[in-house]
């Protein structure tokens, strides 16, 4: 699940044009990644 959240995250990164968030991420995946999901992984 980590190698796909990271897939993920650097695909949204990739295709946004403003702001990224974590909960902006939360968000666009209809909640099947938590914001502290996502918060966790980036502290690691």
């Amino acid at each position: 699940m980590k190698h796909h959240l990271i897939e993920l995250y650097s695909d949204y990164l990739l295709s946004s044009f403003g702001k990224t968030t974590a909960t902006g991420l939360s968000n666009l995946s209809d909640d099947a990644y938590s914001h502290d999901q996502v918060t966790r992984l980036l502290s690691t």
